[in-house]
């Protein structure tokens, strides 16, 4: 399979095994949406699936071992883009006893791998994102209570259009994140901000996450 990279960090967002835990990240190349396909990706050197280096899944375990932690969070670039070896490579590492998170972008229905992966964080795209819904809403007949759907927040238009995400889905569980990417030149909505306008839209049900890890300047 294509990876990007592998490497050890603290987990910087909401996941089910802590944010501020250590973890190592397996970020996976190649991306549904493509090059460019949303603006405000921070990991633009994942998009394009012709790059990366070819690992097998005993590889990319043994550079697990490596790494002495427990957790694994799967990234990427979009790791279902290459489901079949992901489905394999979670397996072989649920089977070693790791705790298994995966991030995907939300254009992929998640069910097939629901079992040998403790926790998915699913994007929900914003408007600012991209200009059409590419939600994969089959997710929501299969998300558990343990995972969460993600909406970044660069602007009002996002906040709104999660808002509504929000409250129509409410028996999941919602995270509001504010857009830290550095290269984005619009109007970014500030974490304090948004902070407020939770709290004024009592949305109590929904977290609040912020990538600690960007405020220490590692990946």
């Amino acid at each position: 399979m294509k990876i990007n990279e592998i490497f050890r960090s603290i987990n910087g967002e909401w996941n089910l095994f802590g944010q501020g835990s250590w973890a190592t990240f397996i970020r996976m190349q190649g991306c549904t949406l493509g090059i460019g396909g949303c603006s405000y990706c921070d990991t633009k050197q994942a998009q394009d699936g012709e790059l990366g280096s070819e690992c097998s899944s005993k590889e990319i375990h043994k550079a697990v071992q490596q790494l002495h932690c427990q957790n694994i969070l799967i990234t990427g670039g979009e790791p279902f883009e290459q489901e079949g070896d992901l489905s394999l490579l979670c397996r072989l590492l649920k089977d070693s006893g790791y705790f298994i998170s995966v991030e995907t972008n939300g254009t992929h229905c998640v069910e097939n791998l629901i079992p040998n992966v403790d926790c998915f964080i699913v994007d929900w795209k914003g408007p600012s994102a991209i200009s059409e819904d590419v939600f994969n809403y089959k997710n929501l007949n299969c998300l558990r209570e343990k995972d969460l759907i993600k909406h970044v927040i660069l602007n009002e238009g996002d906040y709104q259009f999660a808002k509504e995400k929000a409250i129509v889905y409410k028996q999941f569980n919602h995270v509001f994140s504010p857009c830290l990417s550095e290269d984005i030149e619009k109007n970014v909505m500030q974490a304090s901000m948004l902070y407020n306008k939770m709290e004024k839209d009592s949305l109590f049900h929904v977290k609040f996450n912020y990538q600690i890890h960007k405020l220490i300047g590692c990946k």
